[in-house]
Parts: structure tokens; sequence; C-alpha cells
């Protein structure tokens, strides 16, 4: 073989052996940048079970075991993200917070209440008298950590409780962000607005992972609405009576709401709906504005707490049944004219929804005696009250304690 022969082959290897070299690594950048047909699939099916695991109430769906990430859009607007389950619950509200958990069957997780949810527990008060459910079914909730003021709580004291979430007040959205950063905790504005909202049951079920027990009472509720709804919304307008609902009944400038769920539910014509000043809310008016609306009926806000003073059976200041009936600027009014002014519970330290579904009831049968004759509203009370606080009879104890009508 000639020199120049062998030269000739040692090229040829030579470029062989590069190009050899290239393709290699063209092969690793291309593995670098894509991923093989096998797992790009696999990540476009966790992508989707992903979007499929947001239930598309504004919380994500989680675990069983709690092991999956929360966030719940809150009632001041606020998105509150929140690591599990909520087990550890200190309470800032009203009542709703821990009225909500005991209905849901998770008061076990409270571990600290305002001084506002403590008074409901102060027998000496006698504020157990008006608020007599949680008390009765939940009398352990009377030991729990007072973490004081629902406005100004005790910020270390909440801390040393270790909860994974605050629920506070639902108009108080600034100072539940400031109590937030302070403490380094999910602080949850909780509330319902009105008497009827069920989307309190949904919010509270997804922070304590009582999700199904939530949908069951909003279904059972529901259905309970209907036995009146089937038959007022049938009801032409003009067959309907004019109402007027005196909210909270003290001594001077009565108040009142334009819009009580309850009350167009069990149809009736709220004289004051066309005079809404911010839903679910009340506000002052004047007597000879009631005069001039001239109801048919008066429902009258019930409230009431024990006493020492003989015949005296309300909260001190408050309007009495005989005191409405025979106020002189009333006087020609065709409600107090036909002695129709009836004690309603309404509302109290918030919106409890299983005592605004017995309201449709009761309001319904006062309105409508004639079409709901058959409706028995003591025991369809007392069966939507066991079903969401566990306990029978309470329906007939609250209306025993508020003094409300009742049918032979």
């Amino acid at each position: 073989m000639s020199k120049k022969f062998k030269s000739v082959i040692v090229i040829l290897l030579l470029t062989a052996f590069c190009l050899g070299l290239a393709g290699c690594q063209a092969i690793t950048e291309n593995s670098e940048n894509e991923a093989p047909a096998s797992e790009a699939s696999s990540t476009a099916s966790d992508a989707a079970n992903e979007a499929e695991s947001t239930d598309g109430t504004g919380a994500e769906a989680e675990s069983v075991d709690g092991g999956g990430v929360i966030t719940v859009t809150d009632y001041a607007g606020r998105e509150v993200v929140i690591e599990k389950y909520a087990e550890r619950i200190v309470d800032l509200t009203y009542l709703d917070g821990v009225r909500i958990l005991v209905e849901l069957g998770a008061q076990d997780t409270l571990v600290g209440m305002s001084n506002m949810d403590h008074d409901i527990f102060d027998t000496e008060s006698g504020m157990s008298t008006s608020f007599l459910i949680v008390p009765k079914v939940a009398p352990e909730l009377k030991d729990i950590t007072n973490v004081g003021d629902y406005k100004e709580p005790n910020a270390q004291l909440v801390m040393s409780l270790e909860p994974d979430v605050v629920f506070m007040q639902k108009d108080m959205g600034e100072l539940a962000d400031t109590l937030q950063k302070q403490i380094n905790i999910p602080v949850v504005c909780i509330g319902g607005d009105g008497s009827l909202d069920f989307e309190l049951y949904r919010l509270a079920g997804q922070i304590v992972g009582k999700e199904e027990r939530a949908e069951e009472l909003i279904a059972f509720a529901q259905e309970k609405i209907r036995m009146v709804t089937d038959t007022t919304d049938n009801i032409p307008e003009n067959e309907k009576p004019r109402v007027f609902f005196w909210v909270r009944p003290m001594i001077g400038d009565p108040r009142t709401s334009g819009d009580y769920a309850p009350l167009q539910l069990a149809g009736a014509l709220n004289v004051a709906a066309d005079t809404v000043v911010k839903p679910h809310e009340s506000y002052k008016i004047t007597l000879e504005q009631i005069a001039a609306w001239n109801p048919e009926i008066i429902f009258k806000h019930t409230f009431r707490i024990k006493t020492d003073v003989e015949g005296q059976e309300e909260g001190d200041g408050w309007r009495t049944i005989e005191s409405i009936l025979n106020d002189p600027v009333l006087q020609g009014v065709q409600a107090i004219e036909e002695s129709k002014v009836y004690p309603t519970k309404a509302f109290m330290r918030g919106w409890d929804p299983a005592t605004g579904v017995t309201e449709v009831l009761y309001l319904a049968k006062i309105l409508h005696p004639d079409k709901f004759s058959d409706l028995d509203v003591e025991a369809e009370g007392n069966k939507i009250l066991e079903k969401f606080y566990g306990l029978d009879g309470l329906y007939t104890e609250m209306t025993d304690s508020l003094d409300l009508y009742s049918w032979e």
C-alpha cells in the first residue's frame, strides 16, 4: 500500500469520527430541551387533572387527609391561602363562626373565641335566653379560651393557641389583613349576607373539610323552603299582605329593613322594599312613615334577656307588642286596628340560616293561614333545627323563650 493511499484512509477515518461526535452532541442537546413523548403526555394529563380538581367555588379541592392547599375567597373579597384542613380555629366574629362550626359538626376545632362569642354562655347576664341554641347544643364551648375583643384581640394569646385559621367578622377586611400580617396565620372574614345565605356553609365546609355535610344541609334547607314557596310563588302580588318589619324595636326612632328574604319567600310585600339603603341592613325611619305605609301586618323583632323587674320580659328599652298597639302615632294603621302585630325571632348576632329556614315557615302560616292550615310549624321547626344542630326540641324551646306566636 502506498503512503499516499494510507494518508487518504486516515483522513476518511478522522472525518467519520468527527461526524459521529457532532451527531452525538446534537442528540444530547435535543434531549435537554425536549421531554420524551411519554413524559410530555404525562405532564399534559397532570395539568388536566389539576384543572378538574378545582370545584369552581373559589377553593381548590384537596385530599381527605388534608394534604392539599386550600385557596378561598372570603366574605370581604380577600383571597386567603390555607395549607390544610383547619384543625384549630380562633373565632373573632359576633357568633357566626362558632355557630356555623357547631352546625357542621366541627366545634372541636375551636381553640379560642372572642368576648362576643362568650357572652351567650353567660347565664348571669341572661344572654343565653335569646341565644339559647349554641349553649344548649355545645355547652363545653364556654370553657374555650377568651382571646378578647373581636375588633382588638390579644394577638399574642391568639398566636399561643397555634390556630390554623382565624375567623374574623365579614366587614373587617382591613383589620383581617393587619392581623394576618401581625401573626402570620391565615385570617378569613366570614359571616352570612342575610338570614338565608347558604354559601356560608360552603366556605366553612371547605376550610374544615366538611364539604359533604355543607351540601347536605343546603339541600335539606332548600327542600324545606320549597314547602312554602311552592305555594307562595303562585300567589298574585295584589293578594300578598303589606308588611312592616320592625327591626330592633327600641324606644326612639324605629328601624326597618327593606330586604328580609324570609318575608318575601313567605308571601309578603315588604312596605319598605323600595327604600333599601343597603341590602341586609337596617336603617332608621319615623313612626309617621310607618303610619303612611299603613301596613296590614307588623312583625316585631324579638329579643329577650332575664330581668328582675316584674312584668318586664324584654331587653331594657325595647318596645313590647302592647306598647306598639297603644302608640298614639300609629292609631288608624290597619295592623294596629286589627291587632296584627306579631313577634318574630329574625336575626341575632349575625345570621343563622337554620333559624332563617324556620322563620320562612313561621311567617308563611301567619301571613296565609288558609293556605298553610296543615303546616305544623313547631314540628317542622324542631326537625329543621335537629338536622342542623343534632338535638330535638330546640324550636319548641326557642318559641317558649322568645314567646313567639304559637298555634293551638
